[in-house]
Parts: structure tokens; sequence; C-alpha cells
């Protein structure tokens, strides 16, 4: 598959099969990105990148798994570059998504550090056939098959922390659907480290946190079910030395 390793799961298959399949049925700390489909501001993408950064650096040293949802998002994209330029392109960069919205084509990006890459270089892809129907309205087709695949996704990541490895989630910008896998993750126990400066469902969750929830809220119906698990919520800015001591204790380094 273009060089990433895929498998083909369906909604009946189960998380150790997709797992196994694409040889990631093994012991390793996780880390799952929840953010924003849409494209990154300069600024955001460049903290985006550092940050992505710093994590490639604790896979480098754990061997951490890196899971994310879709394939060529701007937030993807600065975490594939990311893997690749800091040495830790031998480290696994998992991918969800509904097959149907795959592309597996060679598209290329250029970014503003002139540093030109695939789209997606994601190292791992399951990729999920749903049972949507073709001739759906796409609208209603497309929110299906994503609902879909976040419910495979984290039954999935269920499945990978079974062991109670080292696990976090964390959240970059985001919007509603950032809401229900945040959601998700708490209900599993996952600590959400969330970059309240990275905007949009971050920033909402930061501010929920520290002043209650207002209306207008990015998440906003989810948002009282979110903070029932407060005591799993950092809420940091991007580069702050509290951020990176939060990683640093859950993962025990």
């Amino acid at each position: 598959l273009n060089g990433i390793r895929g498998y083909r799961a369906n909604t009946g298959t189960s998380p150790s099969e997709a797992l196994r399949g694409i040889g990631l049925d093994r012991e390793a700390p996780l880390a799952l990105i929840i953010g924003s489909a849409m494209s990154l501001g300069g600024d955001l993408r460049q903290k985006t990148f550092s940050f992505a950064g710093h994590l490639n650096g604790i896979a480098n040293q754990t061997g951490m798994i890196t899971a994310i949802g879709g394939v060529s998002t701007d937030l993807i994209n600065q975490f594939s570059k990311a893997r690749i330029l800091s040495g830790a392109a031998s480290t696994a960069l998992l991918s969800f998504a509904p097959e149907m919205g795959v592309d597996l084509g060679y598209q290329f990006a250029r970014d503003e550090i002139e540093v030109s890459v695939p789209m997606s270089r994601i190292s791992h892809l399951i990729m999920l056939q749903t049972d949507t129907e073709i001739g759906q309205d796409p609208e209603l087709r497309e929110r299906k098959d994503w609902e879909a695949n976040t419910k495979f996704m984290f039954s999935t990541v269920a499945e990978m922390i079974k062991t109670r490895r080292p696990h976090a989630a964390f959240v970059i910008g985001g919007g509603e659907h950032s809401a229900i896998e945040t959601l998700e993750a708490l209900c599993l126990g996952i600590p959400v480290i969330c970059v309240n400066d990275s905007g949009r469902f971050a920033q909402d969750l930061g501010i929920a946190i520290r002043d209650g929830i207002q209306d207008g809220m990015l998440g906003c119906g989810t948002m009282e079910k979110i903070l029932r698990h407060e005591d799993l919520i950092y809420a940091e800015p991007f580069g702050s030395p509290s951020l990176y001591a939060t990683i640093k204790e859950i993962y025990g380094l």
C-alpha cells in the first residue's frame, strides 16, 4: 500500500486480528492523537511540528506507537514529517480510516520549512469496510463511515491498552468529533493532555475546565460528560515546562 503496512478490516473484525495483521500486536506505550481535520495556520503548524518531534523522540526511546484517525489531514502531515525528520522513521505511526475515505495516491505538499514529503507518511493503516450503502446521501454516508471508524478505532485502542502499559491522548485543536473521541478516551481511563492554546475544541476544553461550560463551545453537548473525568484531564500550552513534565510523568521517563 504505497509503502504503508495496511490491513482491510470490517465491522466484524476483532481488534486483535487487525493489530496482528499489521504487526502491531505487541507490548508498547501508546500516544493517541485527537484533533483537527482542518488546515493548521502557519504558527500552529510549526508548534504542532515541534511537539510531534518531541513525541517522536519518546517513541524512539520507548518503542511507542502513535495512533490517529484519518490519512491526510494537516495534523497528520506534521506528525508524518516530524517522524521522518527527527530520525524516528522506524517507529509506528498508525492511522484508522474508512476505506472509502482513504486516498493512497501520490500527493505531495510543500510547507513553510521547505521540506517536501508525501501528505501521508504514516507507517501502518487499518482501513475499515463499513456497512453504509453506496446510494446514500454522500454527507450522511461520510458521517456514518466516520462514526463506524471511531467505534472500531476505540475498540482497537482498548485492546492495545489492556496490559496497562503507559498511554495518553493528546488533543490539538479539533471540532465536534474531537469531543466525542476525547470522551471515548476518558471512558477507557486514558489520561487526556489538552494543548489548550491550539484553538477550537482544545481551547474550549481548557476554558471549560477552568471556568465551566459556556454557550457556543465546540462539543458543548458532550462537554458535561467529559468534565466528569476531570481528574484525568491535563490542560497545558504548547512548549510549557508543565506540559513536558506531565508527559514525562505519564510515560515514566
